[in-house]
């Protein structure tokens, strides 16, 4: 528990990187995977309107992870690893800093990091996308932009249709710092400011595009709870999403820009 702690505490500062770097006042409410289920519906109806009503609400949605997932299913879209254990939990990860190749260059997310060939970021997970399902979900809609070396380990996603969906196999939160933002979180806080557009065509100066922009000079993170741990508040706007398959709980992040 203390590890997805600090994980988290990562998600946060990374958030607040990204948004001083934007010029724009950050508002974090944390929201339970379970609120969303159809069986808080049933039990807490008061509970599951207002966790969707915050997650609706929100400029922008950034989920941490999780294995959220039905073991037990006919067609695995996420799998162990093949060279961990499907039983034993300790030694199996795949760690530290390993290369991402992008295989589509005129996708979101080279733009953001400056159209580079290839980037390298931390890693800290034991599964992944099953590589018998990429044809299948890439004729559904997605789009596999980053790969390992070997072309068959997916390692970043995007959905071309939405504004802002990325879906990452590493952690970009780990290697952000004040006054040089992940740039990723950079492209999610953009979006939520409506400003992702410009800040692609400056090749991945993202913060140089942003604060370009109408601000009002705050910089600062909020987090709210009501009494029961769950939302208490949203704004209107569109959502957009980084995703980000860690080892976390699954819990939502939302976000609000005050411009």
């Amino acid at each position: 528990m203390i590890v997805q702690v600090i994980i988290f505490s990562f998600f946060c500062q990374a958030l607040l990187h990204a948004s001083v770097a934007c010029q724009r006042k950050l508002i974090v409410d944390w929201v339970s995977a379970g609120d969303l289920e159809d069986i808080t519906a049933q039990e807490a109806p008061d509970v599951y309107k207002a966790a969707w009503d915050l997650l609706k609400g929100a400029d922008g949605v950034l989920v941490p992870g999780g294995t959220e997932f039905n073991s037990e299913t006919t067609n695995p879209c996420v799998i162990f690893m093949p060279e961990g254990s499907k039983t034993h939990m300790g030694g199996t990860m795949r760690l530290g800093s390993r290369r991402t190749y992008f295989k589509v260059t005129d996708c979101k997310s080279a733009k953001l990091y400056g159209n580079v060939d290839f980037v390298d970021e931390q890693h800290r997970h034991r599964y992944e996308v099953n590589p018998n399902m990429i044809s299948q979900l890439e004729n559904a809609g997605l789009s596999f932009v980053g790969r390992d070396e070997t072309g068959r380990r997916m390692k970043i996603v995007e959905l071309p249709s939405h504004s802002y969906f990325v879906g990452v196999q590493f952690h970009p939160e780990f290697k952000s710092r004040p006054g040089k933002p992940s740039a990723l979180f950079l492209g999610l806080i953009a979006a939520a400011c409506g400003n992702l557009e410009t800040a692609l065509h400056d090749n991945g100066h993202v913060r140089k595009a942003v604060t370009s922009g109408k601000s009002n000079g705050h910089s600062m993170v909020k987090t709210h709870k009501n009494e029961n741990g769950g939302p208490i508040k949203s704004s209107n706007g569109s959502v957009n999403g980084v995703y980000s398959n860690g080892n976390g709980n699954g819990n939502g992040v939302h976000l609000e820009g005050s411009w």
